[in-house]
This record gives structure tokens, C-alpha cells and sequence, in this order.
């Protein structure tokens, strides 16, 4: 189990579904995610939550519980045909206090401490500046833009994609 300041990582339960549910049922928090339907139903939360008990082989991917062990959100790093990608989103009521810079920092400290990647990728809808934000204070390189269709809305959305060396992260990281 990984911790950091203020943050414990952890596998998330069937009890965090209404939670889980509730957070991202959100046209705010859905909405910048291509792969989340919505509405997001309990049923949805149940389903995501089981898939990640089984313990997929190409993710890490784990719940993010704060001060007071509530799950806030989800965090994770996923084999693709690119490379390995950074995913995560966290519930409205947790916004602007710098809980996912602390958990990305965390994350990708471990993710290139036992991994032997060589970079990490990571992407944000061109509507969504927090996690822009995000991503530079993490110290990723800009790449590119692309469009991406989003059949789960039958629209497209512009992406900008991001790198993140294992050697940028050491020297960022080693003063």
C-alpha cells in the first residue's frame, strides 16, 4: 500500500460504488473522460470496481482515500499500444486542495521505481485547464493534439498529449 502526506492508496471496495457513483455522475467529471458513460450509474461503479479486484495485468490502477480514509477518487497507469498512460480523476468535492498533484507524484515515483519504462504518456481534453495544470506542475512535455471520436457520446473531442521521461522525473525530482 502506497502513502504519501496526506493520501493513502489502496484498492477501492464495493462500499466506495455510491461514492464512486455520485463523483462521477458529473458532466464536470465524466465529461473529461472519453471512456466514462453518462450518466454514471451505481451499476457502472459496481462493475469497475469488481474489474479492478480482478487485478488486470497492463494497470496499475488503485483508489486514492484522503486524511479521513474517504475514497476521493481513482488513479492509474495503463499499458497501451504507445506506451504505458497516466489516467485519474477526482471527486468534485475535493478539487483545488492539491490532492492530485500530490497522488500523481506519488504514483509515477512508484510506477518508475518498478517499472523499466523509459516515459510515461498522459492526455487531457483541450476543455479541461485543471488538468492541464496538472500535468505541467508533473513536469510532462507537450507532444501533440489529435482528435479523438468518443463513441460513448457520438462526438469528438481534442486531445493534448504529453511525455514524461524516467530521466526528466529523476532530475525534476532530485533536488
Amino acid at each position: 500500500m502506497l502513502k504519501s502526506t496526506r493520501l493513502t492508496f489502496k484498492s477501492p471496495s464495493l462500499a466506495n460504488a455510491k461514492n464512486m457513483a455520485k463523483y462521477l455522475n458529473r458532466q464536470d467529471t465524466a465529461g473529461m473522460m472519453g471512456h466514462i458513460p453518462l450518466p454514471y450509474t451505481l451499476a457502472d461503479a459496481e462493475k469497475f470496481i469488481t474489474y479492478i479486484m480482478s487485478n488486470p495485468s497492463n494497470e496499475l490502477v488503485t483508489g486514492i482515500y484522503n486524511e479521513q480514509n474517504k475514497f476521493i477518487g481513482i488513479i492509474s497507469i495503463r499499458e497501451t499500444d504507445r506506451g504505458h498512460s497516466l489516467g485519474y480523476w477526482l471527486g468534485h468535492p475535493f478539487w483545488g486542495k492539491g490532492y492530485m498533484t500530490e497522488a500523481c507524484t506519488m504514483f509515477i515515483n512508484n510506477f518508475f521505481t518498478i517499472k523499466p519504462a523509459e516515459y510515461l504518456l498522459v492526455s487531457h481534453f483541450l476543455i479541461n485547464p485543471a488538468s492541464k495544470t496538472i500535468i505541467k506542475k508533473l513536469g510532462f512535455k507537450y507532444l501533440e493534439t489529435v482528435t479523438y471520436d468518443i463513441p460513448l457520446r457520438n462526438t469528438q473531442e481534442k486531445t493534448k498529449r504529453y511525455k514524461l521521461t524516467k530521466q526528466d522525473w529523476i532530475a525534476k525530482n532530485e533536488n
